[in-house]
């Protein structure tokens, strides 16, 4: 991954953002969640309804989280899931202590009984949220696994959260694009666009579905926009050099957001002319060809646009 430096030839530019739609895609009540009472769609994810007990059962089923006798605290602990005595499942990952093992019920899927999400966290400075959701009944087997079938680890990460975009009962949810995190950028000035999954009723499985909701996409970013704008609110004592310096940092921040943002809402051909507008770094060929080539790799830009 190449990285980028900041250039001070031309005096900070305000960005020429495109006009948005506007849209909030609220929560929609969900009685059998107690959890969402009062939650956001932007910042909510589902630690609420994490069960504290190490075994917990339900429908029939037993959720145990279970670590090997060995090397504590830091053993190989996971879950195991089992219905009746029988084994069913055991999701087990090496050197994690317990405390980072969570499980717990949601109703994604809007029907009468609820579907358990398994979360480990797996520790460092900026990482990794894995995931595994499971239909429980009437055919036991899992709706989504973020290790597999979406491309590399670190290109679809960070927290869960869901949100019924289209308030017909079944819950989307999104993640983080991880892709261009360190790219053109420190990890604190990353930009992560939403990869939005959204429940397929004949796979039995969530799929991408960025290009389903682009309205909502675009909202993420208006979110991010906001929160930038009120944390650089009040007056600051800085040299006249290290104001100029942040107003740069913020500009380039400001267009990579806008720009990639637009990408995963579908946008490609606005996209791209507002990044040859307002893209004024000396790296621009640099970047242009860099991040087309993590495009082409990227499984959330090619659920959108194709291979």
């Amino acid at each position: 991954m190449t990285f980028g430096w900041l250039y001070f030839s031309t005096p900070p530019l305000s960005p020429t953002t495109p006009e948005l739609i506007e849209t909030t895609a609220p929560v929609s009540e969900n009685k059998n969640n107690k959890a969402d009472a009062g939650t956001g769609e932007f910042s909510d994810p589902p630690e609420k309804i994490w069960i504290k007990d190490d075994r917990y059962n339900y429908l029939g089923f037993t959720f145990g989280k279970t670590c090997a006798a060995n090397e504590e605290p830091y053993s190989d602990c996971g879950l195991t899931i089992e219905k009746h005595g029988k084994v069913l499942n055991r999701i087990n990952f090496r050197h994690f202590p317990l405390e980072e093992v969570q499980y717990g019920l949601f109703n994604l899927l809007g029907g009468e009984d609820k579907q358990l999400i398994f979360q480990l966290y797996t520790g460092g400075v900026n990482c990794c949220f894995i995931y595994t959701i499971y239909d429980l009944e009437p055919e036991f087997h899992i709706i989504y696994d973020s290790t597999k079938n979406y491309g590399r680890e670190d290109e679809i990460g960070n927290r869960l959260v869901p949100v019924d975009i289209d308030h017909d009962g079944v819950y989307e949810f999104r993640q983080d694009v991880t892709t261009f995190d360190y790219f053109f950028a420190s990890h604190a000035d990353s930009v992560f666009p939403p990869a939005v999954f959204a429940y397929d009723r004949k796979e039995k499985s969530y799929k991408i579905a960025n290009k389903k909701f682009p309205d909502f996409v675009l909202s993420t970013m208006r979110r991010n926009r906001f929160l930038l704008e009120k944390g650089g609110e009040g007056e600051k004592d800085e040299s006249e050099s290290v104001r100029l310096v942040n107003m740069r940092n913020e500009h380039r921040y400001r267009v990579q957001m806008t720009f990639l943002f637009m990408i995963y809402a579908g946008n490609k051909a606005e996209a791209w002319d507002y990044f040859d507008i307002n893209y004024d770094f000396q790296d621009k060929e640099l970047y242009r060809r860099d991040v087309k080539n993590l495009f082409a790799m990227d499984p959330t830009y090619k659920s959108i646009y194709g291979r």
